[in-house]
């Protein structure tokens, strides 16, 4: 994931890094801090499983698209951090992934 050309992400601060926002995990994230996408995903995981299982009906296709949208959050984070509420996002994020997954309707 981290491309090693760029040069390391500043270290986060070590008081306490749970209680960063999001947008601050987000600007560590832009700069390729992998640790930064683990608390964001210690923060959202279960939210965006539950919806994703909720669309999908099925434990391996939730799974699935849990984590396309944690890929989707390392790709794009620089787009979601200009975004005012990180969980508006990724619940929006979720859908749209969840629903590609799904079979087309048929025509009525």
């Amino acid at each position: 994931m981290l491309d090693v050309r760029t040069k390391p992400p500043a270290p986060m601060p070590t008081d306490s890094p749970t209680d960063l926002s999001d947008h601050t995990l987000l600007n560590h994230i832009v700069r390729g801090d992998e640790a930064a996408l683990a608390l964001l995903y210690d923060r959202y995981c279960a939210s965006v499983y539950a919806l994703a299982l909720r669309i999908v009906g099925e434990r391996s296709g939730a799974e699935a698209v849990t984590q396309e949208v944690f890929r989707h959050a390392w790709r794009s984070a620089a787009q979601i951090r200009q975004s005012a509420d990180i969980r508006v996002c990724f619940t929006a994020i979720t859908c749209r992934f969840a629903l590609a997954t799904l079979p087309p309707r048929a025509s009525r």
